[in-house]
């Protein structure tokens, strides 16, 4: 008895120590495995996020520039700069007549013109209220807005006005504002310049503000000092001294 009940527990035993050395079972190849979570990702461009309107800080200053923006100083190598109009569309017109579209990228401002032959033109620009400065190359031009709308005279002015009217002509021909060298002023506020373009004039103090007809020739306003027989207008540097002359009336 003892030996059989020996026997049972071996043999128990034996099963035991089989199962405990038996080799660990592997997985089924074809058994699913759990995935682990997957990684979290940053948000990726996708072609709808490349349709997606650029920035607007660009379209905000091509608002701003709408208007009319000039300068005085016409020596300036690229003297069509210095009369520049955009629009709410993109377009421009310069000095010139000649048409075009402009485009703001950051701090640079591209003008295309329509006509292939003229190309285009990429300035660096700074905008403030009333002025825009383009640089190209060491070349610095300075525009100001054009409010076109001439000054409000007084009494005293309308007199200065009254005393401009006659021909005035310059001696030293080789001024860059050549147009300035023959001006003729008449009792109704109106000029002729050296060009034979024409348009209306105002008196504000120390100011001449010159008034085209012509759209594109736009306006000007010039520091002058007048004595009988002499009026200096002076601008951006340069000094303009003309001498009352006969008028000469054509028979």
């Amino acid at each position: 008895m003892r030996k059989r009940v020996l026997a049972v527990l071996l043999a128990v035993l034996c099963v035991m120590l089989l199962v405990a050395c038996a080799p660990p079972q592997r997985p089924d190849r074809e058994s699913p495995i759990p995935a682990s979570e997957p990684p979290e990702t940053t948000d990726q461009a996708t072609p709808e996020a490349a349709n997606e309107a650029p920035d607007t800080s660009d379209q905000d200053i091509e608002a701003a520039l709408v208007g009319r923006w000039e300068c005085l100083d016409t020596s300036a190598p690229h003297e069509w700069v210095c009369l520049l109009i955009f629009d709410e569309n993109g377009r421009f017109i310069d000095r010139d007549g000649d048409e075009g579209t402009f485009i703001v990228s950051g701090d640079t401002l591209t003008l295309q013109f329509d006509e292939a032959t003229f190309g285009f033109f990429t300035f660096n620009f700074r905008m403030r209220e009333n002025q825009l400065i383009l640089t190209e190359d060491g070349l610095r031009i300075v525009l100001n807005r054009a409010t076109g709308e001439a000054p409000e005279s007084t009494a005293s002015d309308q007199g200065i006005e009254a005393a401009l009217a006659g021909r005035w002509e310059c001696r030293d021909t080789t001024q860059p504002h050549i147009w300035l060298c023959l001006l003729i002023f008449d009792e109704n506020g109106r000029f002729v310049d050296g060009d034979g373009d024409e348009g209306s004039f105002s008196i504000s103090g120390n100011s001449l503000t010159l008034q085209f007809d012509q759209v594109m020739f736009g306006t000007h306003t010039i520091t002058f000092d007048l004595s009988e027989d002499q009026l200096i207008l002076t601008g951006d540097g340069a000094r303009i001294v003309l001498h009352r002359s006969p008028l000469i009336i054509a028979s």
